[in-house]
């Protein structure tokens, strides 16, 4: 499946250098406002500060010492930047059903309170996705979920198709250990069903930076064909570089896509470099000083994204390619 770029850069490479390096910069700017969104530590003081007498939809799971402070509050994918203007295209573009909401205050100090946000987002895979986005690299994982981490007092976690946020008024100790327990208990009391993701056991370990596997569930790597796939980074010495994988419906899709995301990097100004014997059918590009690197294996798609060398993504892709045909992929 290998095509050469021709000798020598024509305008319309020259073009597509300049088309990528803009999509390039949109698309970092993008990131790292998903990345770098850091949630408000403590929440605004609201109207209220008073038990109210409301049915609680979360009534089963509140812990003993909070208790409802307004009415729960339902918002579907119109409504959604009614609650949470500005930051609603992150779910949005993850595929969000739906959102709950409710504030809960300590009965013995009503002064002290929080909110809970939980939002379905359909699958395990998309909480996921929304999951992993939000993650600070050094943010203190905690044992609540499988996934589920503690930033500036408020709690993150992800459960079946559920991605769940509590955000706390303030620092208190005790408000600390009730929005914990109201965690514990949505975990204990939510039944789950499909919450396995099989992809999150196909990378190499070898190497593997901890907690740096994510989801982008759209236009991954500014192409708008290549979706649901899983990154995760991986550091040799000083050099850091990604692997990526996607599950498709069968290995023809594997293998169409492949070829397509091999054509979209050389419309924009990649180059072929002669494939490696290691993985049959591999593509081998490089692009303003870095290397990239695709191929299907069964009905996965793989390769190396950005890669500092081509010895560095030779080795990641061979790497890859046995833990997939270890994992029967």
């Amino acid at each position: 499946m290998n095509r050469s770029a021709g000798p020598g850069r024509t305008t319309e490479t020259i073009v597509g250098v300049i088309i990528l390096a803009g999509l390039a910069a949109i698309a970092v700017a993008v990131l790292v406002r998903w990345f770098h969104y850091e949630p408000p530590p403590f929440l605004a003081a609201p109207p209220t500060r008073q038990p109210v007498e409301a049915e609680s939809q979360f009534a089963d799971i509140l812990p003993a010492g909070l208790s409802a402070m307004t009415s729960a509050e339902t918002f579907d994918p119109d409504s959604l930047s009614d609650k949470i203007d500005g930051k609603a295209e992150l779910y949005l573009a993850a595929g969000v059903a739906a959102m709950r909401s409710q504030r809960f205050l300590r009965t013995d100090a009503p002064q002290e309170w929080a909110e809970l946000f939980v939002y379905d987002m359909g699958d395990a895979r998309r909480a996921f996705a929304v999951y992993s986005s939000q993650l600070r690299q050094g943010a203190e994982k905690i044992n609540l979920a499988r996934f589920a981490y503690r930033s500036g007092g408020a709690v993150f976690f992800a459960h079946g198709r559920y991605y769940v946020e509590i955000i706390p008024s303030s620092s208190s100790v005790a408000l600390a250990e009730a929005i914990m327990a109201l965690g514990r208990n949505f975990v204990a009391g939510t039944r789950i069903a499909g919450g396995e993701i099989p992809e999150l056991a196909m990378f190499p370990t070898e190497n593997l930076q901890a907690d740096s596997i994510s989801l982008q569930v759209a236009d991954a790597f500014a192409f708008e064909r290549l979706d649901n796939v899983f990154t995760a980074a991986y550091r040799f010495g000083d050099e850091e570089v990604a692997a990526f994988i996607s599950a498709r419906r069968s290995e023809g899709e594997a293998d169409r896509l492949a070829d397509a995301y091999h054509k979209f990097m050389l419309a924009n100004g990649a180059r072929d470099v002669a494939a490696m014997a290691d993985i049959p059918g591999s593509m081998l590009m490089e692009m303003l000083g870095s290397y990239e690197l695709v191929f299907s294996r069964g009905r996965f798609l793989a390769g190396v994204h950005e890669s500092p060398s081509r010895a560095l993504a030779e080795k990641l892709a061979v790497m890859l390619h046995r833990r997939l045909a270890e994992a029967g992929g």
